[in-house]
């Protein structure tokens, strides 16, 4: 069952993009551009943290300079 990221309840959740797909729609695709919110912590979907938190994620994904499409495909 989906928790909220914020608060960790399980009532009225939704999954929200954290970049929302008029911004970069081939990450409206990917799953580690969703995040689970209850309706109170909807808003945190637009929130500089939830995009900073992705930005740390994705570099840590991706640590090196240059990636081949092979590699991205993965």
């Amino acid at each position: 069952m989906e928790q909220c990221k914020v608060c960790g309840k399980n009532l009225d959740i939704k999954v929200h993009d954290i970049i929302k797909r008029n911004q970069c729609s081939v990450m409206s695709q990917a799953p580690i551009n969703k995040v689970c919110l209850c309706s109170k912590h909807s808003r945190y979907a637009l929130d500089v943290r939830s995009k900073l938190y992705l930005q740390k994620k994705l570099l840590k994904l991706f640590s090196k300079k240059y990636y081949h499409k092979d590699e991205i495909e993965q």
